[in-house]
């Protein structure tokens, strides 16, 4: 077999599972991420990568800003900041981040739910209806939820504190009755480590006052566009906290903490 033949083969495996007919190239189908999880949890919040050349990567996405301020939501290619006040600004181009993951969102497949009480339902039919647990997915579902919960969290100062210990004074926001477009990511059980195995999922208001790191939400007749990825990157910052960080061993416990703690509204 020559070399041509093997990559064609090797890319025609790649292709997603939904459609056939609607199947992305290699190129055009990364998931990009700066930094890893583990990283982030054991407060390497120094960004290196800035937004400008981060949406060049992916047009859909989540993550957070230098110094751990906010919650970055990127939708259509515009790259917002949840704040802990509460506010969403949009964000220039040169501001720099030390944890996001974007991908150049192209549906493959729609899913319809109906009467998603909570985030642990949305978690099981989604689950449910994807073809496979190992893959990556994108998420993007526009529509009136019924309720949205979210948090943010604030800028942080040297030393750093651990990701756990910030989020245990987040802030936490709710809102009734508010049209917007939740989006993220599911991660395969093996990302340990790199990314969030599972739903992380961000929300941004279609007035763009509202938004953050999604805790909960209840909604009806959602419609759910979904990207399935065949390629990951991760590209590592070169700074002297990320060196120095103990990425040995995957804090499983610290990070469901991160991602499930519900706080009380503001």
């Amino acid at each position: 077999m020559s070399r041509r033949d093997f990559f064609i083969l090797l890319l025609a495996g790649l292709a997603p599972l939904f459609a056939p007919g609607c199947a992305h190239s290699a190129r055009d189908n990364t998931l990009f991420q700066v930094s890893t999880i583990d990283a982030l949890l054991e407060g390497a919040y120094d960004g290196e990568y800035r937004v400008g050349a981060l949406t060049r990567n992916g047009d859909l996405g989540i993550g957070t800003f230098n110094a751990l301020e906010g919650e970055m939501i990127v939708l259509d290619g515009e790259v917002y900041q949840a704040r802990a006040d509460g506010q969403v600004l949009r964000m220039p181009r040169e501001i720099l981040t030390p944890f996001a993951t974007v991908v150049p969102f192209e549906q493959d497949h729609t899913l319809s739910l109906e009467d998603c009480p909570d985030f642990a339902a949305f978690e099981r039919r989604v689950d449910a209806a994807l073809p496979s647990p190992n893959y990556f997915y994108a998420f993007r579902a526009s529509g009136t939820f019924a309720h949205v919960r979210v948090r943010s969290v604030p800028r942080q100062e040297k030393p750093y504190p651990r990701l756990p210990d910030v989020v245990a004074t987040q802030s936490v926001f709710d809102r009734e009755e508010v049209r917007g477009t939740l989006l993220g990511f599911r991660c395969p059980a093996y990302s340990a480590g790199l990314n969030v195995p599972g739903y992380h999922l961000h929300f941004l208001s279609d007035d763009k006052t509202f938004g953050g790191h999604v805790l909960d939400f209840r909604v009806t007749n959602l419609r759910v566009a979904v990207d399935q990825i065949s390629d990951f990157r991760v590209w590592l910052p070169e700074n002297v906290a990320f060196g120095a960080t103990d990425l040995s061993v995957h804090k499983a416990d610290d990070l469901h903490r991160v991602e499930k703690q519900t706080g009380t509204s503001r």
